[in-house]
């Protein structure tokens, strides 16, 4: 009687059918998220064009398209065995590029060509016709704006290619590992996403290049330890406290050869653009990125255009200045809780703030038409939207679009990339969706957003939920600054409802410092990664749990990656009487020893605020673990180091606690692109919670 009464309890414990869902995980990391066959990189060419890559819905690589009288049509397939130099790879990396074929191209600007980059060779499409010019080893091309030569690095140096001569020519020399010419350094494209170098002047008669110095910046190794004949990959990391680059600004004439240098009196070129209307401006920031600078080039010197200061960090936007004439262009000045739209006038030194209200963030500048300028904002934070401001009048109307990832805008014809709760990315042009061959995903989501207390929140619950029954929680964390977790798109919550599908709720929540919020949100998580985010995920857990019974707050996990993976790890390292196992993928685990523009716009430096740096070290806390904890890295990750676990995991070892280490070799920071290492790492984790946390039960 008591074997039966124990199998009948056991019973009750264990998830109703149907759950799992194995091959939902298979299709999810064969197709990549249901990405792969999806439009992707919309632009429009100068003639008016509309073009595209896509790959088909079973492999990454791309192809190049033109969507014309209402269908999509090939224009040209990657012919070249894609061979990566180290340094493409890393750019890739940087790009968070997870596509093969082509990643890039670039519509000539004065005609109906295409340029196409394929593993360091450049690819011409003109008409229905194609070659390969000479050049070998390209990396960043860039058209001059006559459309007659194209710039490109090669060997740490810029180098041109002439169309009219077919000759190639070396334009810097000296460069090196340790100085580099045309090279966005390691933080600019990582942090900054300053990814390229240099730019062309508007009479395509000069260029202006960063020559970048590493020599007093650290190198960091990264080995393979699969393979330890290979010799260890070198790479310069600027850690909080120490030396960055040395940049220096050269501009250079291509009829005499000659480059005239400028010193930058700031720490940071924070970006760099040649406008025919501004001239050559530059953006400068200070050690703290607490000053940002815009200065002008001219007749060899700096001139402050506007200068914005803040106690804590001052935003950066790529996008901007964007000039409308040569006296007029747009700015983005604090006002209130936002940063907003400016205009402003160089000779009269005056600005103008362009809406009396504003209730979103901007993420881009979209376009310029007329007295108007488009933008993608973010009014409800995770799904965003495109609002026309007027510069003199009024302004046409907003688009009725929502979840809008990208856009393009040209002549009045406007391309988006949208993604919501019912469809995943789709380009959508004028009002018409672009035809996909991506595969459709067998699983129903089944999403409920809420707000509790000041924090905005998801839950998603199985699909044979059972409202009698309390459920392990697994909380979905980021956490970080720089990014919202509960996004309005299905592409985010996919794996999530597969989770949720194992016998769990699903939860994620968005913390104080991550944006779309206003400025007074986001910056007060300045100098308290050791306790604000995770304060902050735990009492909107508690809210949710008071609101619905189902969410059983006596098991709840965590899983991260990257800032969520410290999140994760600290979650049980500081809270065992709250969560009671975590997954950490790629945690950063000492500040310390992250790169310098993200850690230090957050905490400042290790000398100036040394507790910010040793409350946030998780290494300070191991002696406390008393629960489950999966920690997950790649052996080959160049933005947070293998270190970070090793470290944690050495501490944990010689205080005596138990945890698991998974190391993934010869992985990156972006686990993804493997199918076989993003599908065993979820069955993994699916199977950690399991045996930690338990199945549904009743009330």
């Amino acid at each position: 009687m008591k074997r039966l009464l124990l199998a009948l309890a056991l019973t009750r414990l264990l998830p109703a059918e149907p759950l799992n869902k194995p091959e939902f995980l298979k299709e999810y990391c064969e197709t990549r998220g249901y990405l792969l066959g999806r439009p992707v990189k919309p632009r429009f060419t100068p003639d008016g064009r509309l073009v595209f890559l896509r790959s088909p819905a079973n492999s990454r690589t791309q192809s190049l398209y033109e969507w014309k009288d209402g269908q999509s049509h090939l224009l040209l397939s990657p012919e070249l065995d894609e061979k990566l130099s180290p340094e493409e790879k890393a750019r890739n990396e940087r790009k968070r590029q997870l596509g093969t074929g082509f990643t890039e191209f670039f519509p000539n600007p004065k005609d109906g060509s295409i340029l196409l980059p394929l593993s360091g060779r450049l690819i011409l499409l003109q008409g229905k016709s194609h070659r390969t010019l000479p050049p070998q080893g390209v990396i960043d091309p860039q058209w001059s704006p006559d459309g007659q030569k194209i710039a490109y690095l090669k060997a740490q140096d810029l180098w041109l290619y002439d169309l009219k001569t077919g000759r190639e020519r070396r334009l810097t020399r000296g460069g090196s590992k340790e100085i580099t010419h045309g090279i966005a350094e390691f933080v600019a494209q990582e942090e900054m996403r300053r990814l390229s170098g240099y730019c062309w002047s508007p009479d395509s008669q000069q260029i202006a290049y960063e020559e970048a110095d590493h020599r007093k910046v650290e190198i960091w190794y990264i080995s393979d330890p699969l393979h330890p004949e290979n010799p260890p990959a070198q790479q310069y990391y600027p850690r909080p406290g120490k030396a960055n680059v040395k940049a220096r600004l050269g501009i250079l004439a291509l009829k005499t050869g000659k480059t005239q240098w400028i010193n930058l009196p700031h720490e940071y070129l924070a970006a760099l653009q040649w406008d025919k209307d501004g001239g050559l401006t530059l953006q400068l920031q200070d050690r703290l990125q607490q000053k940002l600078v815009l200065a002008e080039v001219k007749n060899g010197q700096l001139h402050t255009l506007q200068q914005e200061v803040s106690q804590t960090w001052v935003p950066l936007h790529q996008d901007i200045p964007k000039w409308l004439d040569q006296d007029h262009y747009l700015w983005l000045k604090k006002r209130n809780d936002r940063m907003a739209l400016v205009l402003c006038n160089r000779t009269k030194k005056t600005t103008r703030y362009l809406e009396k209200e504003q209730d979103y963030d901007i993420n881009d500048l979209v376009a310029h038409q007329e007295n108007a300028v488009l933008l993608r904002v973010d009014s409800t934070p995770g799904n965003p939207r495109l609002h026309w401001v007027s510069l003199d009048g009024e302004a046409p109307h907003d688009p009725a679009l929502q979840g809008v990832d990208e856009a393009v805008y040209k002549n009045g014809k406007l391309a988006v990339i949208q993604q919501t709760m019912e469809q995943l990315p789709t380009l959508i042009v004028d009002n018409q969706p672009v035809d996909s061959q991506a595969v459709a995903p067998n699983l129903k989501i089944h999403p409920e957003f809420v707000t509790v207390g000041d924090y905005r929140a998801l839950i998603l619950r199985p699909g044979n939920f059972d409202p009698g029954k309390k459920y392990p929680v697994i909380l979905d964390v980021y956490g970080g600054p720089t990014k919202i977790q509960v996004a309005h798109s299905q592409r985010a919550w996919l794996l999530d409802q597969w989770l949720a599908e194992q016998g769990f709720l699903v939860i994620a929540a968005d913390n104080h410092g991550t944006p779309g919020r206003g400025l007074a949100w986001q910056d007060a998580v300045y100098g308290k990664f050791d306790s604000l985010p995770l304060a902050d995920q735990i009492q909107a857990l508690q809210l949710l749990g008071a609101k619905y019974p189902e969410i059983d707050l006596n098991r709840v996990g965590s899983w991260g990656w990257s800032f969520g993976g410290y999140l994760s790890a600290q979650a049980v390292l500081q809270r065992p009487d709250f969560f009671k196992a975590a997954v950490a993928g790629a945690p950063v685990t000492d500040w310390s020893d992250y790169d310098t523009h993200y850690t230090e716009r957050y905490l400042g430096t290790p000398q100036t605020q040394p507790q910010a740096y040793a409350k946030s070290n998780l290494m300070n806390q191991a002696q406390k673990l008393t629960r489950p904890l999966l920690l997950v890295h790649g052996s080959a990750d160049d933005n947070v180091y293998f270190r970070h676990s090793l470290r944690l995991s050495e501490a944990l070892f010689r205080n005596g606690q138990a945890y698991e280490l998974l190391v993934l070799p010869g992985i990156t920071h972006s686990f993804r692109p493997d199918v076989t290492v993003t599908e065993q790492l979820w069955s993994r984790s699916v199977a950690f919670f399991q045996k930690n946390l338990g199945a549904p039960s009743g009330r």
